[in-house]
């Protein structure tokens, strides 16, 4: 199973209830045992016993006849009250206890198993409509044994062409697991075996207790929801209970004695032959169906294949023709009305990369009627659903052959949760949450940390597009809103012009009359045709200010933008799921192919973007400059392109379609067609191109404007957030949504500094460049000056006591609530940690290793920049204050060296300081480097210090403590430095 769902890094919320339930472990470890022996086995080893209270017998397994004398079969007696739906496997169930009856055609097929959560508790990553399990699909077979059934999971990831050695080779070294052997009870009702399967899924079989520690799954607690039969899939729901001892409180759960959500189990048959597989390329962003076949002996052993549908020509002769099975969704009936239309436009879209592919109306949509008799559930129905579980997402899992990469069906969710921009969980950021938004987790231990919670294989199915549209959602709302703000401005400008021209006339008229003779009657001729201009332009300016919008006006104009972008951004969801679902995956450098001038000149209709399986931001334009499209309205180039790769019919055999794939592939190198994904874009990736909620070919570019943008909102965010009657907690929100984007922006800029541009390029390709290129020194240099400017300096920060005296919390404390101890804002701690954050990226032991690295990967006779340089330049930016200290007049209201710019000294004269001493794993060279900086900042000190200047007490002392920090740590390195 293929799940593209959404974990978002920086939930607080869920981060604290994940730490609250790790201490409940100890707790709840007297409680378990107690709570096991209570509870129905929930192993395969507890079959007989099960098997038991049906009456039959663990020996009887082939009967069918009567029990105790009784003229009824044995089967009705345990069946008695039981429901039956029938359909791929027949199934009877009560309260929670569940029989199969299966006969040959269940024995001789193999099944897929998808798990999903069908009710969550709002716990990441327990929410409502998740799929569950990122590795291989599950893929079960039922061998009968004797008397009784074992379930077997199927290894999928090994073959060998049968009948040869290879083959034989597999089957000695690669088993499969038996899950569950379980007793035939008697016959069923059909003539098939009568297996009872409680166990099987009364238990943990997803493992879901893996992410509740302090819970075990409680059996007796737990029941059969609704079971569907349908002709080709099984669609079965547990009521699931898991069980603790009740210490906790979360807000998302009454008791936590009793914590219940529902697994989905879908279970359908495998379809065998009809269908061709196709060779996957790494150039092209598909998911992939990967095999390692041992007849390969003399080549590559993994083969990869794409994940699409099956879609063949109505006409195969014909250039273009519609497909025998059209690719259908079915959009259901709970999405709004509003809804529907950029909805089915963003699914739509897609038909215009078929029809490059030689497929006319291949994607089609049929709006579920209220009133339909089909169910969303059966796998012969892709659907669209609308769910509202307040976790913000959507996603687009899909059932694929694990043997040929063929998808067989799809359903995308989305959530109305991310609709709602603002946010109570706005109002703070924790550090945690920083991080996430500035790139994740930057030091070598707690990436091996994520690495194993979250596997690369694991990942590359998330997706997050959803969980961040709602903050983007909020950041451009604060921006929309400071555009109409932006507007009385421009009015009062000119309001201010016409006075100034107005006394310029009146000033004329006056030396005019005091003029003398021609020359004096000349000029006043002159004024008296300037004035009728002027006049004329007063008379314009009148009708202007008649025709100037009202509050009211204002007001809707507002309220119509914010419903624009709100649209566009439900469409570009769409088209980005729907990508998903036809198997293709992030594309995170598809951003990059326009500048932000380029943007703006785009005809309306216009890709904004090379792919719409990026993550775009609302693209907001700089103060002054026309606002086009907030998101893409189309598909791009590179959907395109990959649409041709892996849908175009190919001919000529399997040597034929080889050669005409790699030339699709071969034009990766065109401007447009670059592709970088999810495990290009960690934070500890190289190339600085490749980011989520970026936009625009240049970061730096992009990082400006964003600056411009923030600032812009910030000049009168207060009024234009709240209205009279309304508390102020939106106000801190959007200051927190402004702040997030800014920081995000630099963020992106900064990984320029030790970047490493990476290209998916095959050796023959034309104008190709090398698979590794340094970012050019000057770039780099140009990144971290604009950081110094933005992140490093206290000016973009120099926010009004008015407006931080507005941030106010919601007040609320109750369930559903984040409740802030200190209650004020805590502006220090949050542009600190902004601050901290990307500081922790240029002093990364990767960052400077790859900056270490490149000096040889330069040619030596071209320019590099180095960590020597950088280190130089980020010394002489933050403690600036050291080189430019004058005579003044300095207090602790007005100190020499502000309280921001203190907390960053002394986080950066940390950092330098356990570099020097070697407390990390930077290269050697940086460590002495870092000495050596120390050196020169404890001579810049003393100067400051020993000048006449009187500084003011603050400053003073910190330049004091700072000083002897230096020596402290120059001492010590001279002591770990003997031999």
């Amino acid at each position: 199973m293929k799940v593209y769902s959404l974990l978002r890094w920086s939930s607080a919320l869920c981060a604290t209830a994940v730490v609250a339930l790790a201490s409940a472990n100890s707790a709840f470890a007297d409680d378990k045992a107690a709570e096991t022996t209570q509870d129905a086995p929930t192993s395969a080893t507890a079959g007989p016993q099960v098997a038991a209270t049906t009456g039959g017998s663990s020996s009887g397994g082939s009967s069918g006849g009567s029990s105790g004398g009784s003229s009824s079969p044995r089967h009705a007696a345990i069946l008695k009250d039981f429901k039956k739906a029938d359909g791929l496997v027949p199934t009877y169930h009560k309260g929670n206890r569940m029989f199969f009856e299966l006969n040959n055609s269940h024995y001789n097929g193999e099944f897929i198993v998808l798990i999903s959560i069908a009710r969550g508790v709002g716990i990441e990553p327990l929410y409502g409509g998740m799929s569950w399990g990122f590795g291989d699909d599950w893929v079960w077979t039922f061998r009968k044994v004797d008397d009784r059934v074992h379930i077997i999971r199927k290894n999928v990831r090994f073959k060998a062409t049968d009948g040869k050695p290879e083959s034989r080779a597999v089957k000695h070294a690669y088993g499969d697991s038996v899950l569950f052997s379980l007793p035939i009870s008697t016959k069923g009702p059909g003539g098939g075996d009568l297996v009872e399967v409680t166990p099987v899924f009364m238990s943990d079989l997803p493992m879901i207790g893996d992410s509740l520690p302090g819970f075990g799954f409680s059996a007796s607690k737990s029941v059969f929801g609704e079971v569907k039969g349908f002709e080709k899939n099984l669609e079965l729901q547990v009521e699931a209970t898991y069980a603790s001892s009740g210490r906790l409180t979360l807000d998302t759960v009454p008791d936590s004695r009793g914590l219940t959500l529902d697994v989905h189990y879908s279970i359908s048959k495998i379809p065998k032959g009809g269908y061709t597989p196709r060779v996957a390329d790494d150039r092209v962003g598909y998911f992939l169906t990967a095999v390692k076949d041992y007849s390969r002996s003399d080549k590559e052993q993994f083969v990869r294949y794409i994940n699409r549908w099956k879609l063949e020509k109505a006409d195969p002769s014909a250039k273009m023709s519609e497909p025998k099975e059209p690719i259908i969704f079915y959009m259901e009936n709970t999405i709004p009305y509003k809804y529907r239309k950029p909805i089915r436009d963003g699914i739509l879209e897609w038909n215009k990369a078929f029809e490059k592919a030689g497929f006319i109306d291949a994607v089609r949509v049929i709006q579920q009627e209220d009133n339909a008799d089909w169910d969303p559930e059966d796998v012969r129905y892709n659907t669209f659903r609308w769910i509202t579980s307040d976790a913000g997402f959507a996603m687009g899992p899909s059932r694929v052959n694990p043997y040929t990469g063929q998808i067989l069906d799809a359903d995308i969710i989305f959530d109305a949760d991310f609709l709602n921009y603002w946010k109570q969980a706005f109002e703070n950021f924790n550090p945690s949450a920083t991080e996430a938004i500035l790139g994740g987790p930057v030091d070598v231990q707690s990436i091996e940390e994520y690495l194993k919670r979250y596997p690369v294989a694991n990942r590359k199915n998330q997706c997050m597009l959803s969980g961040g549209m709602s903050q983007q959602f909020a950041f451009a709302a604060a921006a929309v809103l400071a555009d109409a703000e932006k507007e009385k401005k421009e009015k009062k400008k000119k309001k201010k012009e016409k006075k100034e021209a107005e006394a310029k006339k009146a000033e004329a008229k006056q030396e005019a009359a005091e003029g003398e003779g021609e020359e004096a009657e000349g000029q006043e001729k002159a004024v008296e045709e300037e004035m009728k201009e002027e006049e004329s332009k007063e008379d314009e300016s009148k009708e202007e200010e008649e025709k100037e919008p009202s509050p009211e006006e204002i007001k809707k104009e507002r309220e119509a933008l914010l419903e624009r972008m709100i649209m566009e951004g439900l469409k570009e969801v769409a088209m980005h799921e729907v990508g998903h679902t036809l198997g293709l995956r992030h594309n995170f450098i598809a951003s990059k192919q326009y500048t932000l001038e380029e943007m703006g000149e785009l005809e309306t209709g216009e890709p904004l973007l090379a792919s719409v399986m990026d993550y775009a931001p609302p693209h907001i334009a700089g103060p002054g400059k026309k606002q086009g499209h907030f998101y893409t309205q189309t598909i791009g180039k590179y959907d395109v392109w990959a649409i041709q790769y892996g849908y175009t019919p190919q001919s000529g055999g399997t040597d034929g379609e080889k050669k005409a794939l790699a030339k699709i592939a071969a034009r990766s190198t065109e401007d447009g067609l670059d592709f970088l994904t999810d495990e290009d874009t960690m934070s500890i990736s190289p190339d600085p191109d490749s980011n989520r909620f970026d936009f625009g070919k240049d970061a730096i570019e992009f990082a400006k404007n964003q600056a411009d943008v923030v600032q812009n909102a910030m000049d009168g965010l207060a009024d234009r957030v709240v209205e009279d009657g309304e508390n102020y907690s939106r106000v801190r929100q959007a200051f927190n949504s402004l702040l997030r984007q800014h920081g995000q922006a630099m963020y992106f800029a900064s990984r320029y500094i030790g970047g490493v541009h990476v290209n998916r390029i095959h050796k023959g390709q034309e104008d190709a460049p090398q698979p590794y290129e340094v970012v050019p020194a000057e770039k780099q240099r140009e990144a971290l000056k604009l950081v110094s400017e933005q992140i490093f300096s206290d000016e973009p920060f120099e926010f009004s006591p008015e407006l931080l005296n507005k941030l106010a919390g919601s007040h609320w404390n109750h369930w559903g609530t984040n409740f802030d101890a200190r209650g004020d804002y805590p502006i220090h701690d949050t542009i600190s940690r902004y601050q901290s954050q990307i500081l922790s990226r240029l002093f990364s032991s990767v960052t400077l290793e790859r900056m270490h690295d490149a000096e040889l990967k330069v040619p030596a006779d071209q320019d590099a920049f180095t960590t020597a340089e950088m280190f130089g330049s980020l010394t002489d930016s933050i403690f600036s204050e050291l080189d430019s200290l004058e005579g003044g007049e300095y207090s602790t209201r007005q100190p020499a060296i502000s309280s921001l710019r203190r907390n960053l000294q002394r986080d950066y004269l940390q950092r330098l300081s356990n570099l020097a001493m070697g407390n990390g794993f930077a290269p050697a060279d940086c460590q002495t480097i870092a000495y050596a900086e120390l050196i020169d900042l404890q001579e810049k000190l003393e100067e400051a210090l020993e000048s006449e200047v009187e500084l003011d007490a603050y400053t003073r002392a910190h330049l004091l403590e700072s000083e002897r920090r230096v020596q402290k740590v120059l001492d010590a390195e001279l002591t770990l430095s003997r031999p």
